[in-house]
């Protein structure tokens, strides 16, 4: 089975086929444009390679030629696996998945909007309570996945130690907040927004799941293969500072957060020693972690669609009730007695 990536487009120009999304475009020409514009049909048609290439009429060599291709641009995934995979494969093909739907969150509307210097102030500070609620949240989900005690010590270690040094992180974006003018009570009253809300509880779920299927999750967060240099996190930073110089504060506590993800390693894979503990993988437990992975993508998606459809207005980022059994039955247009 191959998943055509949701924001890839392909299209025919006389005897040429693009293939593209918001940063890489290839173009076949004759005989490969014809080949890859039947095997990316077919794809989501059929499962296999000798299905695709049974039903495009091309040769298996020739369809996993240019499966290769498309999927080292993280055009199409392959969620196709053996009866067992070995650790090494497993990790591999999980950061391809991992890399694969971060991808996807990150094409979508706001992410574009955000960090391509076009959204809003409101959407910018709603963006920055919203991610500060849920790099809160870490002390609840990431307590409940961390207190797994079934397992070797080398391998839950890793859970344990990501558990510490993310616990208290909170702190850094709600100080970056106060600087941006946000009061105090703002802030520490703010309950989350059902997006995000969602993203939580899908967090916290995973967890409850089980080592593998939590570890998984972070998968989605950690897609680089190698470590995000001191150099580039100040580049990223100091475009969006200067881009949107009212959260100058927020994108500085970004920033210093980032910095310390490098210096811990949080790059690496969460769900690697465990599976390096495994040495081998079944096939349920592969297809477990892909729609894990999925799934965080969908929430992540979620989320920020929440933090675009409601802050719009300087009210939403200064205000917001704390719900009440009282507020709901008003809004349901009962009377209080």
């Amino acid at each position: 089975m191959f998943i055509r990536h949701p924001d890839v487009a392909l299209t025919m120009i006389e005897d040429s086929c693009l293939v593209e999304d918001a940063e890489v475009r290839l173009r076949f020409s004759g005989d490969s444009a014809m080949l890859c514009a039947a095997v990316f049909d077919a794809i989501e048609k059929v499962g296999s390679v000798e299905e695709i290439a049974s039903q495009t009429g091309y040769s298996i060599a020739s369809v996993n030629s240019l499966l290769d291709m498309l999927s080292s641009e993280d055009f199409v995934l392959n969620a196709s696996f053996g009866e067992m995979t070995d650790a090494r494969s497993a990790i591999e093909r999980v950061r391809s998945a991992g890399r694969f739907w971060n991808k996807h969150v990150m094409c979508q509307r706001f992410p574009l909007s955000l960090f391509g210097a076009h959204a809003i102030r409101d959407q910018v500070l709603g963006w920055g309570i919203e991610f500060y609620i849920f790099v809160r949240a870490a002390r609840e989900y990431m307590a409940r996945g961390a207190s797994r005690i079934d397992g070797p010590t080398a391998s839950l270690g890793g859970l344990w130690s990501h558990f510490a040094e993310e616990a208290f992180h909170d702190e850094i974006f709600r100080r970056g907040l106060i600087r941006c003018g946000l009061s105090e009570g703002n802030i520490n009253n703010r309950v989350p927004l059902p997006s995000t809300m969602g993203l939580l509880n899908h967090l916290w779920e995973a967890a409850e799941g089980g080592e593998l299927q939590y570890a998984s999750v972070f998968a989605l967060m950690q897609p680089l293969s190698e470590p995000a240099t001191s150099e580039s996190i100040v580049d990223k930073y100091r475009f969006l500072k200067k881009s949107y110089p009212f959260a100058s504060p927020l994108f500085e506590a970004f920033q210093t957060h980032d910095g310390i993800d490098v210096d811990l390693g949080h790059s690496h894979l969460s769900i690697e020693p465990l599976m390096r503990d495994r040495g081998m993988l079944s096939a349920h437990e592969m297809q477990s972690i892909f729609k894990s992975i999925r799934r965080t993508s969908d929430c992540f998606d979620m989320f920020f669609s929440g933090i675009q459809s409601y802050y719009g207005n300087e009210l939403s980022v200064s205000y917001r009730q704390v719900p009440t059994v009282g507020g709901a039955i008003l809004a349901s247009g009962e009377r209080v007695h």
